[in-house]
């Protein structure tokens, strides 16, 4: 594997580096500090965290109107209907 950073591997190349980190033998060699693996560790797992959308749900006139809080990248809110790059998602009412 060529040197590159943990932010920089593939998901397999990363569980693969844990792995030799955890078996090794402390001979004093490329050592890690604990806390400098688990800090990058965290940074990483943030960076794969996914934002929150939040959308307030209202009904005029008898329909459902969605709007976002904030404007959010790529996402787009009209009336029922939610839009992002990857889905179209149409919200209906139930009735009780």
């Amino acid at each position: 594997m060529q040197d590159k950073t943990l932010e920089q591997l593939t998901d397999e190349n990363f569980g693969t580096v844990i792995e030799s980190f955890i078996e090794r033998e402390a001979d004093g060699t490329d050592e890690m500090e604990a806390s400098t693996f688990f800090r990058l560790w965290d940074e990483i797992e943030k960076k794969r965290a996914k934002p929150t959308i939040e959308v307030e749900v209202n009904i005029v006139e008898g329909k459902l109107v969605l709007s976002l809080e904030k404007p959010a990248l790529n996402v787009s809110v009209r009336e029922n209907e939610i839009v992002t790059p990857y889905e179209r998602i149409i919200v209906r009412k139930a009735f009780f």
